[in-house]
């Protein structure tokens, strides 16, 4: 793979940073990666060598390169932190079928592009892991220190490229911003469009197991002129050291001697993090947890009917946050309707709703908690890969496989 041809671009009223980037190895077709903000942030937009080498290395790592070739000079620390992270990434996705692609740099230098400010930002989704990260972040860090968070990014281009859409989510998310006293820039780019379509039809393994920590660095390296530090909000819990795109293990290693790229909240589980936001008071409008974006409109963000939804209703129910629950298009929650929409596909689910059980019999839910229990009881014991809501109708028609030709046989001879 090449990486080159780095610029900056205006053109009605946004900045754009691009480069090309042509494949060597694979039959893929040349593309233009870029990252693009709006004029009033145009200033602190910069065509960065590190964000597109972050947003190439590891797809080229998927599908097969040998090398990348990067015409530019680069940082010695994140190409240390990078080859490291690529090697763990290959032995937990890929093993022997590939090898990490070897590095070429133009030049390595000590400081690729001298810092402006000193100001500390975060990935601000309205998510509960960006709230708990913003949240602990303003009880860790004094107002004047460095790494206190001033100010929130959101991307566009990941989970969706929907303009009216992802309307409804900025509006949102900027008054939720200034509520809690920092600034909002938006960063469009095409980092993992690319890839999104057939990432979809392999459920999107791709983006959560191996390109998500990398494609959020590359967008934090963007704004290397706004930005000396970035969190990216840790999903797992330190009790789940699973492979994932955006492991506490792999994070920080996209971290560059002018950006330092921090994994946050990976000390707490999915609990705790709900609990660390209900106590500073966020208000229903501003949560977002779905990802159904054909649902959203002005009024709502959250269906209150897919996995995302239904764990965080239980949460707040389980909470005594009941009040949070207007932050859903449907509000109620039922065993019937966790019977029809929720899978454990992966140990997180588990840890997730294991935990649920006690507080929500306690609350007077027992005929959620009693399902919730059987579903953590059918994967201990079965595992994700079938789901838990399928087993019991799978494990009866292998029964009646295994039955069938008996009782067949003895009907055909009289017999009772």
């Amino acid at each position: 793979m090449r990486l080159s041809g780095f610029r900056v671009e205006r053109n009605a009223g946004r900045v754009r940073a691009s480069a090309d980037m042509v494949w060597e190895d694979c039959e893929r077709d040349p593309a233009t990666l870029y990252f693009e903000v709006d004029e009033d942030r145009g200033e602190d937009m910069v065509a960065n060598p590190h964000a597109f080498l972050l947003a190439a290395a590891v797809p080229a790592l998927r599908f097969g390169e040998r090398r990348i070739a990067l015409a530019a000079p680069a940082c010695p620390v994140l190409l240390e932190g990078l080859g490291a992270a690529l090697a763990i990434i290959n032995e937990w996705n890929y093993g022997e079928k590939h090898a990490p692609p070897v590095i070429e740099v133009a030049e390595r230098v000590s400081e690729l592009l001298p810092r402006r400010v000193e100001r500390a930002g975060t990935f601000f989704s309205g998510g509960i892991d960006s709230y708990a990260t913003l949240r602990l972040n303003e009880l860790a860090y004094p107002a004047n220190h460095p790494y206190r968070i001033r100010e929130g990014v959101l991307a566009f281009g990941l989970e969706q490229d929907d303009p009216s859409k992802f309307g409804f989510v900025e509006s949102s998310l900027r008054r939720a911003a200034a509520d809690h006293g920092i600034e909002l820039t938006t960063v469009a780019t095409n980092a993992y469009l690319l890839y999104r379509d057939e990432d979809a039809r392999d459920g999107f393994r791709f983006w959560r197991n191996v390109f998500e920590g990398s494609a959020l660095a590359a967008i934090a390296h963007s704004l290397v002129h706004r930005f000396s530090a970035m969190s990216i909000s840790g999903t797992m819990s330190s009790r789940i050291l699973v492979p994932s795109g955006s492991h506490m293990m792999l994070v920080h290693s996209y971290s560059s001697s002018d950006l330092r790229i921090h994994h946050a909240g990976g000390e707490l589980t999915r609990l705790q993090k709900v609990a660390v936001v209900v106590a500073g008071d966020v208000a229903t409008s501003h949560i977002r947890v779905c990802n159904d974006f054909r649902r959203y409109s002005s009024s709502s963000l959250n269906c209150g009917e897919c996995p995302k939804c239904i764990k965080t209703k239980l949460e707040f129910i389980a909470l005594d946050r009941e009040d949070l629950l207007a932050a859903f298009s449907l509000q109620e929650v039922s065993a019937s309707l966790i019977r029809k929409k929720v899978r454990f596909m992966w140990r997180y689910d588990l840890e997730c709703y294991s935990q649920l059980v006690k507080p929500l019999a306690a609350r007077g839910h027992r005929d959620i908690a009693r399902v919730l229990d059987r579903m953590v009881a059918m994967f201990r014991l079965f595992g994700p890969d079938v789901g838990a809501r399928q087993i019991p109708e799978r494990l009866a028609r292998r029964l009646r496989r295994v039955f069938r030709p008996r009782r067949t046989a003895r009907a055909d001879r009289g017999e009772r």
